[in-house]
C-alpha cells in the first residue's frame, strides 16, 4: 500500500482524496482477511457494489461512476484488476471510483510418501506481478489544477501470516509541485520467487489479493481546456512451485505429493507464453529451448 508520508507535503491539494482511498483499501483488506478465514478455497472479484465469489471457475465484477470505471476477475492462479478515471472539465470523482479487488485462496497439503509423518521443510513458489499505473495530462494553463492518483497493491499471505507484498503508484499534483511523482515499485516487479516454511502433512492456506486505485480532481479556469486521465491495470499470474526442500539438511525433495482444496495443479505455470522478440524463427527456437531447460531444472512432483 502506498504510504501517505512518502508523498510528503508536496501534494497537499490531492491528499484528502488520496488518504480516503488508502483508508478504504485498509478496511476492505481487513474485511477480506476476516471473512475468508473460514473458507478452504475460493475466488472473489469485487468492484464497487458488484461482487462475485465462487469455489471454482472465474469470478468477475464490473462497476462504473460518472467519471470512472473498474473491472476485476479472479481464478485460481490468475488475478486482474483495472480502474480508470477521465476528467475533461472542472470535475472530481469525489473519491467514489470503485476500488477493484481480486482474490484467490486455496488450502494445500504437501506430503512426502517415502517419509510419512510431520516434519518441516521449505517451499519455493514463483509468480508474476505485471502492469504499470499511467497518467495522461494536458495542462489547462496558469491557475489550472490537475490531480490524479494511480496505484496498486498485491498482497500474498499464508495461513493468516504475511508472505509477500508489493505496491506502486503515480501521483500528479499541481500544488507546489506540478510534475508527476512515483511511489513504490513502478512498474510492477515482474517475476518473483518466495521461500516459506511448510510442515509436511499439515494443511496450509495460500491467498493472494490484487487491488488497484485510481482517482483525482481537475479545476479549469474560464477559457481553459485540459484533461487528466488515470489508468491502473494490473495482473497476477502463478508460475508454479520451484522446489520443496527438507528443513533439516536442505535436501531437494522430488517425490512430494501436493493436494489442494480447489483441485488446482499448483505445479503448473499459469503465466501467458512470452511474446517472441525479433525474427519469428529465432523467437520460436528460443522459446523451445527455454521450455526444455526449464523442464530439466524444475523438480518433478506429483499433484493429487
Amino acid at each position: 500500500m502506498i504510504e501517505p508520508n512518502l508523498v510528503g507535503r508536496r501534494l497537499l491539494p490531492f491528499l484528502p482524496t488520496f488518504l480516503s482511498k488508502v483508508v478504504v483499501i485498509a478496511a476492505v483488506v481487513a474485511g477480506i482477511s476476516s471473512t475468508a478465514a473460514h473458507a478452504q478455497c475460493l475466488v472473489r472479484a469485487q468492484a464497487g457494489a458488484a461482487f462475485q465469489e465462487l469455489t471454482s471457475g472465474v469470478a468477475s465484477a464490473n462497476d462504473s461512476t460518472t467519471y470512472g470505471s473498474s473491472a476485476t476477475s479472479a481464478s485460481y492462479g490468475k488475478l486482474f484488476a483495472n480502474s480508470s478515471v477521465s476528467l475533461s472539465d472542472t470535475q472530481s470523482d469525489g473519491g467514489s471510483n470503485p476500488i477493484p479487488i481480486a482474490r484467490f485462496e486455496d488450502t494445500l497439503t504437501v506430503a512426502i510418501p517415502s517419509q510419512p509423518g510431520l516434519f518441516s521443510g521449505t517451499m519455493t513458489i514463483a509468480f508474476y506481478v505485471v502492469g504499470e499505473p499511467t497518467i495522461e495530462l494536458s495542462a489547462g494553463g496558469a491557475g489550472s489544477v490537475h490531480n490524479m492518483n494511480t496505484s496498486y497493491n498485491m498482497i500474498g499471505s499464508r495461513s493468516g501470516g504475511g508472505l509477500y507484498s508489493v505496491n506502486g503508484g503515480r501521483l500528479q499534483g499541481t500544488g507546489s509541485v506540478p510534475e508527476m511523482s512515483t511511489v513504490g515499485t513502478v512498474p510492477a516487479p515482474g517475476r518473483v520467487e518466495v521461500d516459506f516454511p511448510v510442515v509436511f502433512g499439515s494443511p496450509f492456506t495460500l491467498a493472494f489479493d490484487l487491488i488497484t486505485v485510481t482517482g483525482g480532481n481537475q479545476v479549469l479556469l474560464t477559457g481553459q481546456n485540459g484533461f487528466v486521465i488515470g489508468t491502473t491495470t494490473m495482473s497476477f499470474f502463478w508460475d508454479g512451485i520451484e522446489s520443496i526442500r527438507d528443513g533439516s539438511d536442505n535436501e531437494l525433495l522430488s517425490q512430494a505429493v501436493i493436494t489442494s482444496c480447489s483441485g488446482t495443479n499448483w505445479l503448473e505455470s499459469q503465466a501467458p507464453p512470452p511474446v517472441p522478440v525479433g525474427p519469428f524463427v529465432w523467437g520460436c527456437t528460443a522459446l523451445g529451448a527455454l521450455i526444455l531447460v526449464r523442464g530439466l531444472v524444475r523438480p518433478h512432483f506429483d499433484a493429487a
